[in-house]
């Protein structure tokens, strides 16, 4: 995250460096250049091959998925928590229906 002149927070913008990724958070499109873009996609293909050929593999082992969805969304939930597990992380979800942030 980054600090805008007027105070206000901002996820960081990512390129075409993978190194500008390291210790971001990724909340939106828009912090995506045309080349980060393009970046991203080829790593997703590379994702996709390694699973069909070995299942995944353990990049994540160690590190934990947090996420939250204000609005229901089991598909999508499931979709994230078996990529990560997937590259041996584990996941956490707070579903917001039964939390304080109601």
């Amino acid at each position: 995250m980054t600090t805008t002149t007027e105070g206000e927070l901002v996820p960081a913008a990512l390129t075409e460096d993978p190194r500008t990724w390291v210790g971001q958070h990724f909340l939106s499109v828009t912090q995506l250049s045309l080349p980060a873009l393009e970046l991203f996609l080829r790593e997703a293909e590379a994702m996709k091959a390694l699973v069909t050929a070995h299942g995944g593999d353990r990049r994540m082992q160690g590190h934990i998925l947090g996420s939250i969805f204000f609005e229901p969304s089991t598909r999508t939930t499931s979709s994230f928590q078996a990529a990560f597990q997937r590259l041996g992380g584990s996941c956490l979800h707070v579903n917001e229906s039964t939390s304080s942030a109601q």
